[in-house]
């Protein structure tokens, strides 16, 4: 397996919201209109997965690594069709990671991609290799949910995946 460390300095950039923070208690009627817009729903975070699904949408793919701020917690129970595994220790993205959301593209949906070790750097995938008017979802630590449309942060992300030695088809 194939592991790129992210260092300190890019782990800090992260930590700022990349797209639209929602507080608690969250208004769906803002995100719904986003969402019909949209061509795929992908939440990363057992909380967003759950907190997505609790509005009556449905994600096409949620990641999650059965985690919550650190803790053990019990796994979404939202339906999929398809279920894939990846190894992906903190602070790292792994290429088994990388693999696993390429797959979830063509896979049938809904798609679980299920994480062993942490899955929050994989938004940076999502966002880096999603297509165009992809509306990524994940949770803000304290703060509430973020919504990102891929389109608006792609940029940025394939330079920090660049940085890392990540390599996205089609970059």
């Amino acid at each position: 397996m194939v592991s790129y460390n992210v260092p300190y300095s890019i782990l800090e950039c992260l930590k700022e919201p990349w797209g639209q923070l929602f507080k608690s208690p969250i208004n769906f009627n803002l995100i719904n209109d986003e969402i019909k817009k949209s061509n795929l729903i992908v939440t990363v975070g057992d909380a967003s997965a759950e907190t997505i699904n609790s509005s009556g949408i449905s994600p096409d793919i949620f990641i999650v690594d059965s985690l919550e701020k650190r803790e053990k917690r019990n796994i979404p129970q939202l339906f999929y069709n398809t279920e894939l595994n990846a190894v992906n220790p903190p602070s790292t993205i792994t290429d088994q990671s990388l693999h696993a959301i390429n797959s979830a593209l063509t896979a049938k949906k809904p798609v679980r991609i299920l994480v062993e070790g942490e899955e929050d750097l994989l938004s940076l995938l999502v966002i880096g290799s999603y297509p165009e008017n992809t509306l990524l979802f994940y949770g803000q630590p304290n703060e509430g949910l973020v919504m990102v449309n891929v389109s608006h942060k792609k940029k940025e992300a394939l330079s920090i995946l660049k940085t890392l030695g990540i390599t996205i088809s089609g970059d």
